[in-house]
């Protein structure tokens, strides 16, 4: 899709399960989108460059149960999150493989009562100047069954993982982090309510 709004209203249209191709000269536009169906983002893998995504606020989901939100070749850009839950929801998998995310208040933050995910992952990513809610936050009795961040360079991060429910299991595996947390609230990379039941820390 190659207008600079169009994305807006793919998501809306588009079938659970489908998969939205995204034109990799083109910067799209979001406000506060709310996504109720699986799908998968990708940039046009034929170019050499990546479809950039400017968030205005954030994505979020609506009370939805899914298998899958998947972003992969995306260039992230804007001061907003990328996702800022505040319904219940069950979801299979949230992954960002081989994407930029820059200049971004937080990856994923989950405020709802009783929330649900499987897995959490990020893949061969690039993020560069991350706001105080890290990677993945979530509150009250958020699940996150498992986490994983691997190939991935952190730069300028005031937080990675604030979680407030207990994880069966954290993988932080091949990470370059550089000039992180920086000073300011939280202070501290990996913030846990409860032990995770596995927390692997490699390479």
């Amino acid at each position: 899709i190659d207008n600079t709004y169009a994305l807006v209203d793919t998501i809306r249209d588009v079938n659970n399960g489908d998969t939205i191709m995204l034109d990799a000269t083109m910067t799209y536009t979001i406000g506060s989108q709310k996504i109720d169906r699986a799908v998968t983002i990708l940039s046009d893998p034929d170019l050499e460059t990546s479809a950039k995504i400017s968030i205005g606020s954030n994505f979020w989901l609506g009370e939805v149960d899914l298998d899958a939100i998947i972003f992969e070749g995306i260039h992230f850009i804007g001061g907003g999150y990328i996702f800022n839950n505040g319904n219940d929801y069950t979801l299979g998998k949230f992954m960002l493989k081989d994407c930029r995310i820059q200049n971004t208040g937080g990856l994923w933050r989950g405020k709802a009562v009783a929330s649900q995910m499987n897995q959490f992952i990020v893949d061969n990513c690039v993020i560069d100047t991350l706001g105080e809610y890290g990677i993945l936050t979530t509150t009250g009795t958020n699940v996150v069954d498992t986490i994983s961040v691997t190939n991935t360079t952190i730069h300028k991060a005031q937080a990675m993982f604030r979680v407030g429910a207990s994880c069966k299991s954290v993988t932080v595996k091949s990470v370059t982090i550089n000039e992180s947390p920086l000073t300011g609230w939280p202070g501290t990379l990996l913030s846990f309510s409860a032990s995770p039941g596995v927390l692997t820390i490699s390479d």
